[in-house]
């Protein structure tokens, strides 16, 4: 996703994102000596300045050291720098130029010539891939408005992946209204369907059964056919929730705090009884709002204090803060970001970043966004509608990386070498070299920027530990 947000804001045309493509991944390679995997983007640097301007001084570039400053810092900013579109996507997660000719990445002031890898190097990437499936089968994603999903860029990118050539995954502008027949046309083509707001309850009463993970929060993101034409429906955005936390190094803590009270506030709390150990303090506005959020914890069994939302700003000192609150409303909390804060779970991801996960990056905390959530419950839905097992990492596709990159791509390493589990995860390898010293995190747990160690000032929150199974509870 960061991949194509740079991409999208640095070409007009298909051509334009194919190319710009290929200059991100082949900038970032270890082996580039010509730009030592500094992007030197001029629009990551206008976004941290919020401004659109092409003539930056070197003086005023070099003296400015925030994360997002491609020239100053090497490899990926933190995030993305804009919401891609459909073609930037598909340009980040293949970059390659039509069959037969041969690619010329350019790497900064000049430009190599690279021969496409050959067919038995592509061969030998397939043969980890399931056999093609020839029965053609349908999947898409409902709600109103949909227009803004990229739930499909992101399913027919992993049904490329796993061979799935006859598989198609759609949106549908669909109401609540209109939910019931849109079931009634469905014919048994159909695998099953992701849904969105306003859909997530009132999808339940159509179907035969739901997860218990599901009913834990009333709501339901996720429908399967069955061969016997019988319709689940289950929860994958509190899954998505952990594994996105788990995927950023935080596996277990021992309290947290909750930003808001509304919907995914509850998928929050559901995911936290997963991984915390002790107390979450949820910040709400209303009366209302709090007798809600103490239902939702003792159904749930996690122990809850709430607090007035003019204290919020308290919840910002907890190991981990998880916002579930609409676009600005965190906004006014940004001034009172600590120097060393932990680790922030922002749900949003439009727009991007939000004014206090940008404070929260700038004072090197981390942060997990919205784009996280949504490729982690995306692979849990193609693992469930398609029963292929494991589907593309969300590495993979965070990277915006293909099972066969571009020949000047970093060769890619599969598993089980690749931490995050799955076999199809082409994630570059690190560098050799000596570690960045004392008390550094490795590219690997600090996010997605590149094959770099990056010198990081170690939280006192900071726990990454394997949790200890529970019995009784779903891991």
């Amino acid at each position: 996703m960061t991949v194509a947000s740079l991409v999208q804001a640095e070409g007009k045309t298909h051509e334009d994102f194919r190319k710009m493509s290929e200059v991100v991944y082949n900038r970032l390679k270890p082996t580039n000596t010509e730009t030592n995997q500094l992007l030197q983007f001029d629009s990551t640097y206008n976004y941290l300045k919020k401004q659109s301007n092409i003539h930056i001084s070197e003086s005023e570039i070099n003296s400015n050291k925030d994360p997002y400053n491609t020239y100053t810092n090497k490899g990926l900013p933190p995030g993305p720098i804009g919401n891609p579109g459909e073609e930037a996507l598909k340009a980040a997660v293949n970059p390659r130029t039509t069959a037969g000719s041969t690619s010329s990445p350019p790497t900064g002031p000049t430009r190599r010539s690279s021969p496409r890898p050959t067919k038995s190097s592509r061969s030998s990437r397939k043969s980890s891939m399931p056999t093609p499936a020839t029965d053609a089968r349908r999947a898409a994603v409902l709600g109103s408005p949909i227009a803004h999903s990229l739930s499909p860029v992101l399913h027919r990118a992993a049904y490329a992946e796993l061979g799935l050539e006859g598989w198609t995954y759609d949106r549908f502008d669909v109401d609540e209204e209109a939910l019931p027949g849109f079931f009634r046309r469905l014919d048994p083509r159909w695998a099953g369907l992701s849904l969105t707001m306003p859909l997530k309850r009132a999808v339940i009463p159509l179907l035969d059964e739901i997860t218990e993970t599901a009913a834990s929060v009333d709501a339901v993101n996720t429908v399967v056919f069955g061969e016997d034409g019988r319709k689940t429906g289950d929860n994958t955005d509190i899954p998505g929730m952990v594994a996105a936390l788990r995927e950023h190094g935080v596996e277990e803590v021992a309290e947290a705090a909750v930003l808001g009270a509304g919907a995914t506030a509850s998928s929050a709390l559901a995911a936290l009884a997963r991984i915390c150990t002790g107390p979450v303090t949820v910040y709400v506005r209303s009366r209302a709002r709090a007798a809600e959020m103490r239902g939702w914890a003792e159904r749930l069994d996690v122990a809850v204090r709430i607090a007035d939302w003019a204290d919020a700003a308290e919840a910002l000192h907890a190991p981990l803060v998880v916002a579930t609150t609409p676009a600005g409303t965190t906004d006014a909390l940004a001034a009172a970001v600590p120097e060393m804060p932990a680790t922030l779970f922002d749900v949003l991801y439009d727009p991007w970043p939000t004014t206090l996960a940008a404070r929260w990056s700038a004072h090197g905390g981390a942060v997990v966004g919205g784009l996280d959530l949504l490729v982690h419950q995306a692979v849990l839905q193609v693992e469930q509608m398609t029963g292929r097992t494991p589907a593309p990492s969300p590495r993979c596709a965070r990277r915006a990386s293909r099972l066969s990159p571009p020949a000047d791509h970093t060769a890619p390493t599969l598993s089980p070498a690749c931490p995050c589990g799955a076999s199809l995860c082409p994630r570059p390898r690190p560098p050799d070299g000596p570690a960045a010293g004392p008390g550094a995190r490795t590219w690997e747990d600090r996010g997605w920027r590149t094959g770099v160690a990056h010198p990081v000032p170690p939280s006192p929150y900071a726990r990454t530990r394997v949790r200890r199974a529970v019995p009784g509870r779903e891991h």
